[in-house]
């Protein structure tokens, strides 16, 4: 399922009724997805108050999974388009976790690059 914020209302709200938002599991959830080879992306806009930046990498230190330890030790390489850095990426395998520059709680519209 592709969701935006463009997608149908009717959407949105099954989506919040599932209660997704305060899901108990996430973390454990996460790390079966990964150790599944699936590719995760967690992304983060640095001037975000609702889904702050350092509990998302918090999150994705906190991890357990296959590749855990390499991620954790990859450090941070920035995130550049056309040369102008525009936020800081750590990846290792299929996990990625990016802190972007001066974006808000929706990235895309923040810094639609």
């Amino acid at each position: 399922t592709n969701y935006t914020a463009a997608s149908n209302t009717e959407i949105y709200y099954a989506f919040q009724q599932t209660g997704d938002f305060v899901y108990p599991n996430f973390i454990e959830d996460l790390e079966m997805i990964l150790n599944s080879s699936v590719r995760v992306s967690l992304i983060y806009g640095d001037a975000d108050y609702i889904c702050n930046w350092f509990g998302g990498e918090a999150v994705s230190l906190a991890m357990n999974y296959t590749n855990s330890a390499e991620f954790r030790s990859a450090g941070y390489v920035p995130m550049t388009v056309n040369g102008v850095e525009y936020g800081a990426t750590r990846e290792y395998g299929n996990f990625s976790f990016t802190r972007v520059y001066e974006s808000g709680h929706l990235v895309p519209y923040y810094q639609p690059i």
